[in-house]
């Protein structure tokens, strides 16, 4: 009984914070833009929901945005084709933003912060390119993700820790102390997130680790040692929560392997809770990491339509739901949206697409009426879709004789500029056609916002499988024979 009361003064003490400081924000949007729409976006509620208001430009006129704002939080304003404005938007605040200028011209209380991320930008996109054209090596074969790869990769982080340093060296009040420390933290733990996402990263790498399972310390990553668990206000940054649940998901998979239990769903999720608890006494950490650990797994559900797992996690939710909250409900409310909806289920119709090739040739579903149809979703970007390349390639030359089937490789690179170069570099295989971004028809249409995601149709341009297995897998290959 006391440890539930003391959970609620925690949430309840933490929450009041937050909403102790809510005040209304404009952001005006000036210029002779020649926009007819801006899209202004937000993450809320610790990254599992995503807000986005589109306004409509009236020539002549300022667009005009106005939010509630409980804490100082990032808000991104797209615009035109491909273009976007990263915004950092504190309670009180507010921005004038000029589009009409080659580039964004920020004036108000929080311009500082915008022109920083726009500063910061450019800056990581020349030392990038400075340290890559130095070290080419580590960019390809074994070099990629090796010891060397990482200390240029921390060159250019230590550089851009200095370059944020150095512009806010003069910070004279708390706000924008308070910057300061979020985004050298944001910049540390995108770090650590990378090093910890690549095949083959160790957690003995990482300080933490080793002092929880009393691990002989080896060499450790840079920032290793800053490493934190119980803060509540660390989860409110996009990289720390990736890098707080691939901790979680890799302990609780090595447990499962040392264990010599079989894989199964039930086992995954309650080893993943035990790990969680090891790690975060603080109450209001432990229910933001376990209800962040839920929403992942749902995720899953939904990319592969792994309706097995539907049972576990419902459980789960009913049990967490003793003391529910806005966050829990979210993920509930998505689980309830799987369960109901048929949209992907096997046999469903596939939605229609309209996507060029590189010469601009347009196809659609139709073109392909009468083969059955493995799509491969990926971007230059992604470093699992590059890992799979191989493989996918692999696939199709072994069913190059095989006219009753097609291979699509969809790109959801937001440039095709980048598209064409990855696709030239990597000799992608198959039919090779650009979507856009995440915002792309495309993407919304099929609801991917994951990759790689893979995708099985048939003949008729029905639903084999939404979240078919990848092209490394035998039960790709068995799929396709069928």
């Amino acid at each position: 009984m006391k440890r539930t009361i003391s959970f609620l003064i925690a949430v309840y003490l933490y929450t009041a914070s937050l909403h102790a400081q809510q005040k209304n924000v404009v952001i005006r949007i000036s210029g002779n833009t020649g926009l007819s729409s801006l899209i202004f976006s937000r993450i809320e509620n610790y990254g599992l929901k995503t807000i986005q208001d589109t306004l409509i430009c009236v020539p002549g006129k300022q667009t005009v945005y106005k939010m509630t704002v409980r804490h100082p939080i990032n808000v991104y304003v797209s615009y035109g084709v491909n273009k976007q404005c990263k915004l950092w938007i504190t309670p009180g605040g507010g921005l004038d933003i000029d589009l009409a200028v080659t580039e964004p011209a920020f004036t108000g209380r929080d311009a500082m912060y915008a022109a920083y991320y726009q500063a910061d930008k450019t800056f990581w996109l020349k030392i990038n390119k400075e340290y890559h054209e130095r070290n080419p090596e580590y960019d390809k074969g074994k070099q990629l993700y090796s010891d060397n790869y990482f200390k240029v990769e921390d060159s250019i982080i230590t550089d851009r820790l200095a370059f944020l340093s150095n512009t806010f060296h003069l910070a004279n009040d708390e706000e924008q102390r308070d910057f300061l420390q979020n985004e050298t933290r944001e910049l540390m733990y995108t770090s650590l997130f990378y090093k910890l996402a690549f095949s083959g990263a160790k957690l003995t790498r990482f300080s933490f680790y080793q002092a929880a399972y009393n691990i002989p310390k080896e060499s450790t990553h840079l920032f290793s040692e800053k490493v934190v668990f119980n803060e509540p206000s660390l989860f409110l940054f996009t990289n720390y929560r990736r890098f707080a649940h691939l901790v979680a998901l890799d302990i609780t998979l090595d447990k499962i392997k040392r264990s010599g239990t079989p894989w199964s769903i039930e086992r995954f999720i309650d080893t993943a809770l035990q790990v969680i608890d090891a790690f975060a006494a603080n109450p209001v950490v432990n229910r933001i990491w376990k209800v962040m650990l839920l929403d992942n797994v749902v995720e899953e559900i939904k990319q592969e339509r792994k309706m097995h797992f539907v049972p576990k996690i419902q459980s789960v939710i009913a049990e967490l739901n003793k003391h529910p909250d806005k966050e829990l409900l979210i993920v509930k409310a998505k689980i309830d949206k799987i369960i109901h909806d048929k949209k992907f289920d096997t046999g469903s119709p596939a939605p229609d697409f309209t996507l060029k090739d590189a010469s601009g040739k347009v196809y659609s579903l139709a073109d392909f009426k009468g083969k059955k149809i493995y799509i491969d979703m990926g971007a230059s970007w992604c470093g699992p879709c590059n890992a799979a390349i191989p493989s996918w390639n692999q696939l199709v030359e072994e069913n190059n004789s095989n006219e009753n089937l097609v291979f699509i490789a969809v790109s959801l690179d937001d440039k095709q500029d980048d598209w064409m170069k990855h696709m030239k570099q990597r000799n992608t295989k198959g039919l090779n056609l650009f979507a856009g971004g995440f915002s792309s028809s495309f993407a919304k249409d099929y609801e991917i916002t994951a990759i790689p995601h893979y995708l099985l149709l048939d003949q008729s341009g029905k639903i084999i499988r939404y979240g078919a297995p990848s092209p490394e897998s035998a039960e790709i290959r068995n799929a396709l024979a069928k």
